[in-house]
């Protein structure tokens, strides 16, 4: 029964770890592309590319995966 206890602590602990890695690299990415998110909020007719780095790509495919 301990080890049991201990391995979902553990899982419980990881499972923490990777939501906070996750809205890290999601709140960087707000940031970075602050104004191009405020322009296509603003007027909708203006489509802009993101161009993401591979942490933005993994927190975005880590949070898909979680939902």
């Amino acid at each position: 029964m301990s080890t049991q206890i201990e391995h979902y602590t553990k899982l419980q602990a990881e499972f923490q770890l990777e939501l906070t890695m996750i809205r890290m690299k999601l709140e960087h990415l707000l940031k970075r592309f602050h104004r191009e998110l405020n322009m296509v909020m603003n007027d909708k007719r203006q489509d802009v590319l993101l161009i993401l780095d591979s942490y933005e790509t993994m927190a975005i495919e880590s949070a898909t995966t979680l939902y």
